[in-house]
């Protein structure tokens, strides 16, 4: 286990500062969730995580600290990643699949919240939305519906070329 100095860069990241825990300054409430709107069974839940790694900027590595009431896919004590999330207010659950993806796209903030992260990997929102364009088509930009607010989130392949108007 690695010491709990004030070197820990989420203890320096200014985005965090207000949400820390004073008490306990690796501690941190976190939006946790089982998916956006095409595949939640359950409302997302505030949670509370201990901040153990930074994985990249504004990425990072924690414990589960309490069990989830109503979410099924985690359970406490277990390692998760969390992510800066504009609109959100809290750290948001990313998942596995999610941060190895993420780097392939962009993601434009909510239209109407703000929201910055997605809640499912895009190789999942296509699949389940385009399930009948043919294989060897590649979607390169889509929307996805917030799943905070029901707004719209432009998501853009970032090896694809932006328009511009």
């Amino acid at each position: 286990m690695k010491p709990r100095f004030g070197w820990a860069p989420w203890r320096r990241d200014t985005r965090l500062s207000d949400l820390l825990h004073p008490d306990y300054p690796d501690d941190i409430q976190a939006l946790l969730h089982d998916g956006g709107p095409l595949f939640r069974t359950a409302a997302p839940e505030l949670v509370w995580v201990r901040l153990t790694d930074r994985v990249d900027d504004g990425i990072y590595r924690g414990t589960l600290l309490n069990q989830p009431f109503g979410l099924t896919n985690r359970q406490q004590g277990d390692t998760i990643h969390v992510a800066v999330a504009d609109g959100a207010h809290r750290l948001v659950y990313i998942s596995d699949r999610y941060l190895y993806e993420r780097y392939a796209w962009s993601v434009d903030p909510c239209h109407q919240c703000g929201l910055s992260v997605l809640f499912d990997a895009p190789s999942d929102l296509l699949a389940a939305t385009f399930a009948k364009v043919p294989a060897d088509l590649a979607m390169v930009e889509f929307t996805a519906t917030c799943p905070l607010c029901g707004g719209k989130q432009f998501v853009r392949s970032a090896s694809w070329p932006a328009f511009s108007a």
